[in-house]
């Protein structure tokens, strides 16, 4: 997503200096000039930062050799449904022991 995003600032900054003083006048054309900007990412443009991203991954992964110790990290789930009131969870006796 970062080198997705640094394509677009790329190309509005690009037009915008071209044609600074009529747009910084104006937000409509600074909408517009990310508009066009965002229209030229390409699912083509998508594949290849995400092959970049992933070689980058493999090579840290590899240097690290964090496979090794960390084969599949376990996810985390938090459940947003139940109640994180403190008072529910500790009693108050709990709270004076920390």
């Amino acid at each position: 997503m970062e080198l997705i995003w640094a394509y677009v600032k790329g190309k509005i900054a690009k037009v915008n200096v071209q044609k600074a003083p009529e747009n910084r006048r104006s937000m409509d054309a600074m909408k517009d000039l990310c508009v066009e900007a965002f229209g030229k990412v390409s699912p083509e443009l998508w594949r290849k930062h995400i092959k970049h991203t992933k070689k980058i991954e493999d090579y840290y992964w590899e240097k690290d050799k964090l496979f090794v110790f960390y084969p599949q990290v376990e996810p985390v789930v938090i459940n947003l449904q139940e109640s994180s009131c403190s008072s529910e969870i500790y009693s108050s006796r709990d709270a004076d022991q920390y």
